[in-house]
């Protein structure tokens, strides 16, 4: 009796976990070769990203300031991970400053997919461009449930709605991005999409704040800040609270099930970060 309780065991179904893991990373100059780019590192500090890309262990990563493909595989293992990266001419510059915006060339948005992830990619959001940093836009499935994302980098320098004028060019610039954006989520929900942008904002958003309020007009339908109310946990990176990198999701995606945003903290002490900014994550999965 026993034996054949074991058998029907065998037989039934197994019950497998449908959780997308997404994150939104930004790697701070990745370039592809040891010394190079406007952060130079060496192998050790290639490994180090490395182990914090393990730990994070997302399905889906949302990519900012990388250089090529092979920059990132140098991160996230070509065995596990597909790399898509925006597109658009090469180039390098060894302009830093942050007022150049020829450095922008090194500067790729993108995704990192793993390889068991169904996805379709999209045309890229060009009206982002800034130096080259299209919008990488890509449906993923949990199952048979799309899940639309855009992986954005924004343009600096109006990180706050304290110095926010329309004289400055920076805020003008952020401001157009913006209202592009709200386009694309907002064609998401009228088509019913479940959607999520992710990436570096550049902005200290807050439901207070005027960009987050125009863009989250409630119009076709309402959008969500993961990051709203979230205590600050990027320890040991530049950027830290509030947070410029957001996870926001439109009113489809909300019905998901959902766990709350968490950022990875890098350990070192007494040492430079792995990256600038820290790693935001969460899991999703279809209703």
């Amino acid at each position: 009796m026993r034996a054949w309780l074991l058998f029907l065991a065998l037989l039934a179904p197994i019950a497998v976990s449908a959780e997308l893991r997404i994150a939104t990373w930004n790697l701070e100059h990745l370039a592809e070769e040891e010394g190079a780019g406007c952060r130079e590192r060496n192998e050790a500090d290639y490994a180090l990203l490395r182990r914090y890309a393990e730990r994070l262990d997302a399905d889906v990563v949302a990519l900012q300031e990388v250089e090529s493909v092979e920059a990132a595989q140098r991160v996230f293992d070509p065995r596990r991970y597909r790399i898509e990266l925006s597109r658009r001419p090469d180039g390098r510059s060894g302009s830093c400053h942050a007022r150049s915006e020829a450095w922008l060339t090194e500067q790729r948005t993108g995704f990192a997919i793993r390889k068991r992830v169904r996805y379709q990619r999209h045309p890229d959001l060009k009206a982002l461009r800034v130096g080259g940093r299209h919008g990488v836009d890509i449906t993923v499935y949990d199952g048979d449930a799309p899940l639309r994302l855009l992986s954005v980098h924004l343009k600096a320098g109006c990180f706050s709605s304290r110095r926010h004028t329309r004289r400055d060019r920076d805020c003008r610039v952020l401001e157009d991005q913006f209202a592009a954006v709200e386009g694309w989520i907002d064609a998401r929900s009228r088509a019913t999409e479940a959607a999520a942008v992710l990436g570096d904002f550049n902005r200290r958003l807050s439901r207070q704040d005027p960009l987050w309020r125009d863009l989250a007009d409630g119009e076709p339908a309402r959008l969500y800040l993961l990051t709203q109310g979230q205590r600050q946990a990027c320890r040991g990176s530049y950027y830290g609270q509030p947070y410029i990198d957001h996870i926001v999701i439109n009113h489809h995606a909300a019905h998901w099930r959902r766990t709350p945003l968490r950022a990875l903290a890098y350990d070192e002490e007494g040492k430079a970060a792995p990256s600038d900014h820290c790693p935001l994550s969460l899991e999703l999965s279809a209703p």
